[in-house]
């Protein structure tokens, strides 16, 4: 009988190459996007693998259908499906993948940004020993040598000890005094002006020079009893 000579490759043959060279389609697109790591062929749209599981199940739960494809398949002059197979794939695989590669997104140039100029940053702030106006930063203040009454605060601070140190050839014993003033800016001259029988830290009359301790403008001395004053002028500098 023919069909037990020679094969004939029909309808059922047909079938059997076009799907099972979709399933290896879907799997080489599933290589391919695992080996350049681009989502492309991840995951499968569900109309086609509902599709393809369709077809399947209806190819093979219905009997009539199993039995010439498992007749076919078992029979010695089944058709060779090797080549149909792979020759069907390929076409597929090159198909596909010339129209990803043609309707593929192209990237656009990202904009050309005029580069504007930076800002210039604000000029730094220096000290400076006059304002605006070419005017000395400065600050006065007077206290009693004994700090009868004398502004203490946190700016300004007036100490009085007694010592009964004899000076020269007084016949008064004399006392210690210390004024320290806190001005806003760093203080740079500090002059003093005792009153009365006042004496410097020098132990002489007169205005003289003060000092400048931790920040603080500094006058000292001695005072025998009296209540006159001591004044203090400080020039400071002011950041601007």
């Amino acid at each position: 009988m023919p069909d037990e000579k020679h094969s004939n490759f029909g309808f059922i043959d047909s079938l059997l190459v076009f799907l099972v060279s979709i399933g290896l389609t879907l799997v080489l697109l599933w290589i391919v996007s695992r080996i350049i790591n681009q989502p492309w062929f991840e995951t499968l749209p569900s109309w086609l693998t509902n599709s393809l599981a369709k077809i399947l199940v209806g190819l093979f739960s219905t009997g009539s259908l199993a039995a010439i494809v498992i007749r076919k398949l078992a029979s010695e002059h089944s058709p060779n499906f090797f080549y149909p197979i792979g020759g069907t794939t390929l076409c597929f695989f090159v198909v596909i993948l010339l129209l990803v590669f043609v309707l593929r997104p192209h990237q656009s140039d990202p904009p050309i940004r005029s580069k504007e100029p930076k800002p210039n940053p604000p000029p730094e702030r220096q000290l400076h020993k006059t304002d605006e106006n070419g005017q000395d930063y400065l600050e006065r203040w007077s206290a009693r040598g004994n700090c009868r009454e004398a502004m203490q605060d946190d700016r300004h601070q007036c100490i009085f000890t007694s010592t009964q140190k004899h000076i020269g050839g007084s016949g008064t014993p004399f006392d210690h005094w210390k004024l320290m003033l806190k001005t806003q800016g760093p203080p740079y001259d500090v002059q003093c002006v005792p009153g009365g029988w006042q004496l410097k830290e020098d132990e002489t009359p007169g205005a003289g020079q003060g000092n400048i301790e931790d920040g603080w403008a500094v006058c000292s001395g001695w005072i025998n009893g009296s209540e006159d004053p001591i004044q203090m002028t400080v020039k400071y500098q002011m950041l601007r």
